[in-house]
């Protein structure tokens, strides 16, 4: 009992964001169980420029934000590889009803080129 009581009281002082409760662990867990240096020296960055509370709430926001943009380019890049290959099949389509129609004109009869011409001569 008094255990976690004490360790409730000083871990828990502090709220953790989201972004460290959830996103953090989410990188970690891709890359193997560590998180990469390119983390650390981020935050130690923001930190550096803005100040601890303001680079601490962009270094959450910027873990926040990041994982939403990979998931909205995943998301463009297959709406546009199904739109390329609906495209592409309505192509195929409409060049083979084409293909068909031209095929149906070729078999009609043409009218004759001699009969009815205006301008010309009649002898």
């Amino acid at each position: 009992g008094e255990a976690a009581y004490v360790a409730r009281k000083y871990v828990f002082t502090t709220p953790v964001s989201t972004a460290r409760r959830v996103a953090l662990p989410v990188f970690a867990f891709a890359f193997g169980g560590k998180l990469p240096g390119v983390f650390s020296v981020f935050h130690d960055m923001l930190v550096e420029k803005f100040g601890v509370e303001d680079g601490n709430t962009y270094f959450d926001k910027a873990c926040q934000f990041i994982p939403l943009l990979l998931v909205a380019c995943l998301v463009q890049y297959l709406v546009n590889y199904v739109r390329e290959q609906l495209e592409g099949n309505n192509k195929n389509k409409s060049s083979k009803s084409g293909e068909k129609e031209k095929k149906g004109q070729d078999t009609k009869k043409q009218p004759s080129s001699k009969k009815g011409k205006k301008g010309t001569k009649k002898d």
